[in-house]
């Protein structure tokens, strides 16, 4: 679980960084303390949502 949390944090930066990146907004703007927290959080709700669905099926 740890793993996919981690796998998470990593998916949810690059797909962030591309964005802001076609959207033309600088980094700095984001601000990487923002950014890694928001990637936490939503990395942890993706997989309690996945871990949640495997074990009802």
């Amino acid at each position: 679980m740890l793993i996919n949390i981690l796998g998470g944090i990593i998916e949810t930066i690059a797909i962030t960084l591309i964005g802001t990146r076609l959207n033309n907004i600088k980094y700095s703007q984001v601000g990487i303390k923002a950014l890694i927290i928001t990637s936490f959080f939503t990395s942890c709700f993706i997989v309690f949502i996945k871990e949640g669905i495997k074990c009802s099926n």
